[in-house]
């Protein structure tokens, strides 16, 4: 990518970017038999593409002492190709996209002690025509020296995965709707407290609370389906933008930023997510944890001759996802996995556990610098749970798991 950024006189600024990114994910599946694995037959294989071409640019203008204007627009180019996974109806789908949002806003500073914000942002996907005008406030109040108190609301849009879309150009006259459907919307309200101290650290306590709608669900029958839980590349339901979700909790963090060779930051929530599908009944969204955890921390020992030794140190505890009961006797009938829809998402699972370490030694020279580091992803070798399938050769629900240990040694040359 590349930034550019300029002055306009004494009170104006210019500021752009722009940058590119692909990625590319395949996955099979295989059917094995009592024969042997020599016998083996293909049954799936997904594959993924994604590339973007991202730009966005900027005008900031100080008005006057107490007021700053600052507008500009994010325009992104979408690319995506999805091949569907069923290997006797296969297709690769494309879907190409414009993404355009433009913003204003105003920073009024009210008083020496109360600033406030005031601002719109529109959304237009070039794909669906869709269109999102969005308002966006803030104030904040600040409490003597260290001390900030501040509440916020906005208005967010976000579009819908590409397999979402791509559905609806499948040939399949039921699912066209979904080519066209709007983005979800949400009402986010923020309220945050944050504590400075003298030693470059922070704490900060927040509470938030966020109301969902225009959410895709099931719209040919009443079901517990909703696009707020897909993480599969393929839909083969007709969908309208009818459904609903909330997430509210409170989040703390504590920061110490990096001075005495060392830095910190500490992170933690309890939480709650929740969703109705065209049943509107309320139930856990797939990703309804209840609690996050996350530790990251690091240490730099100079020696006397110019090298940096260091440990770098990041613990995630995170509580399980859920998952939908799994039907065996139909599972067995149907030779694939059948799960309970009328009861969706309520077998949570374990809690997820996952500590990482590096250590690494850097030289540094006139004209370049090197590193050397070893990572140690996951070092406690825990196996996280992944997911749950009906296994038809052992006739029995099976849980997989995911990677244990995976240790990394790079080694970097910058000038």
């Amino acid at each position: 990518g590349a930034t550019h950024q300029i002055s306009i006189g004494e009170r104006t600024s210019w500021h752009s970017a722009l940058a590119f990114s692909g990625l590319s994910t395949s996955r099979m599946a295989y059917q094995l038999h009592r024969q042997g694995l020599e016998e083996a037959v293909l049954m799936e294989d997904d594959v993924l593409e994604k590339s973007r071409i991202a730009g966005h640019t900027t005008l900031t203008h100080r008005l006057s002492n107490k007021v700053r204007f600052k507008a500009g627009m994010y325009a992104t180019f979408q690319h995506d190709k999805l091949a569907t996974p069923a290997l006797a109806t296969r297709s690769m789908k494309t879907l190409e996209g414009v993404v355009i949002q433009p913003f204003v806003r105003f920073n009024l500073k009210m008083t020496s002690a109360i600033s406030a914000e005031l601002g719109a942002h529109h959304l237009y996907y070039s794909t669906t025509k869709s269109n999102s005008l969005e308002p966006r406030a803030a104030l904040r109040v600040q409490m003597g020296a260290s001390q900030q108190l501040s509440f916020s609301y906005g208005l967010h849009s976000q579009l819908q995965l590409p397999q979402v879309y791509m559905s609806g150009m499948s040939g399949n006259s039921a699912l066209y709707p979904n080519r066209y459907l709007d983005p979800t919307r949400s009402h986010h309200y923020v309220a945050a407290y944050q504590k400075n101290f003298r030693n470059s650290s922070n704490i900060k306590l927040e509470a938030y609370w966020q109301a969902l709608f225009d959410v895709p669900v099931s719209a040919a029958i009443s079901n517990s389906y909703s696009v707020l839980n897909l993480i599969e590349n393929s839909v083969s339901q007709n969908l309208k933008n009818t459904g609903k979700g909330r997430n509210y909790g409170i989040e703390a963090t504590y920061q110490k930023l990096l001075t005495d060779q060392y830095y910190v930051l500490i992170t933690g929530s309890l939480y709650n997510s929740t969703y109705m599908g065209s049943d509107e009944i309320r139930r856990s969204t797939r990703f309804n944890g209840g609690h996050t955890f996350a530790f990251t921390g690091g240490k730099e020992f100079t020696t006397k001759q110019g090298s940096v030794w260091g440990i770098n140190t990041k613990i995630l505890w995170i509580g399980g996802f859920r998952d939908t009961p799994i039907l065996s006797q139909q599972s067995e009938a149907n030779q694939s996995t059948v799960y309970d829809q009328n009861q969706a998402f309520t077998v949570k699972m374990k809690d997820y556990f996952r500590p990482d370490l590096r250590v690494y030694w850097k030289k540094n020279h006139a004209k370049y610098n090197r590193t050397i580091a070893i990572d140690l992803q996951n070092v406690s070798g825990t196996k996280n749970e992944a997911y749950s399938y009906y296994d038809t050769y052992q006739k029995q629900i099976v849980r997989q798991y995911q990677m244990g240990l995976i240790p990394v040694l790079s080694y970097r040359w910058e000038f």
